[in-house]
């Protein structure tokens, strides 16, 4: 857990939390642009959390060293946060499918040279746009 929490963006301050009844999200925005990140929620929680009142405006680096707690509402706020600050860096060698490819063979080729990823052919019609 060290190593993710080294990690952790110390510049961005957290915007938003949701601690929610299957998903918990940590919105954290810095100066070139806003992250989410996602974790599981515990399925057993207390109605009364020991952090009470909002952790909006605190700190990214803050939030995530709760993954070293023992309290299950505060571990998963902490995954979420490093979860944000991890989907604010770019993925190594990512590409993103489909974007400019408007027909399926295209969408098909460039697909198997990248190498085992299957799109229903369903799809590119309604998402030739997006990245995938």
């Amino acid at each position: 857990m060290k190593l993710l929490i080294d990690h952790v963006s110390s510049n961005a301050n957290v915007t938003g939390v949701c601690l929610g009844q299957v998903w918990t999200f940590c919105k954290a925005e810095k100066a070139d642009g806003c992250n989410l990140g996602l974790a599981m929620s515990p399925q057993k929680t207390s109605r009364a959390l020991s952090f009470p009142g909002s952790l909006v405006g605190k700190n990214l680096t803050e939030l995530a060293s709760w993954v070293n707690e023992w309290e299950a509402c505060k571990i998963t706020v902490g995954m979420a946060a490093i979860n944000c600050s991890l989907n604010a860096k770019p993925l190594p060698n990512a590409q993103p499918l489909g974007v400019g490819i408007k027909d399926s063979a295209a969408l098909e080729q460039t697909v198997a040279e990248g190498g085992g990823i299957r799109i229903f052919t369903q799809a590119v019609v309604r998402y030739h746009l997006a990245k995938i």
